[in-house]
C-alpha cells in the first residue's frame, strides 16, 4: 500500500446506545473511535426505475492502514466533504497491513 494514496482524512464512529432513565427509551449516538488517512473513491454506480421512482445506488471504496478494533457495526465520516458512509463489508489487507471497506 503507497502512503501517498492515502490522502484524505477518515474518521470510524461507533454506535453507543443510552436507555433514557425516565421513559426507557433508546437512543443513538455515534462517538469517535479512531482516524486514520484513507483513499476513498466511487467505485461504480447503478440506476434504475422501478414503477415511477428512479434508484441512485453508488458503491465507495475506501481503504486504510489497519485500525484497531474497527467493527463492520461502524461508520466513515469523511474529512474533505463531512459525508457519512455505513460499512457494508470490509477486507482487511494481508496480516495487519490495511483494510477495503465497500460503503
Amino acid at each position: 500500500m503507497r502512503t501517498g494514496n492515502l490522502n484524505e482524512r477518515a474518521y470510524f464512529e461507533k454506535k453507543v446506545v443510552t436507555r433514557d432513565p425516565d421513559f426507557g427509551t433508546e437512543t443513538f449516538t455515534w462517538v469517535a473511535h479512531a482516524t486514520a488517512w484513507a483513499n476513498i473513491s466511487e467505485s461504480h454506480a447503478t440506476e434504475f426505475v422501478a414503477g415511477s421512482e428512479r434508484t441512485v445506488t453508488r458503491v465507495v471504496k475506501v481503504r486504510t492502514r489497519w485500525v484497531p478494533g474497527v467493527t463492520s457495526d461502524m461508520r466513515i465520516r469523511q474529512d474533505t466533504s463531512n459525508r457519512i458512509f455505513q460499512i457494508t463489508s470490509m477486507a482487511e489487507l494481508r496480516k495487519r497491513l490495511g483494510y477495503d471497506f465497500i460503503v
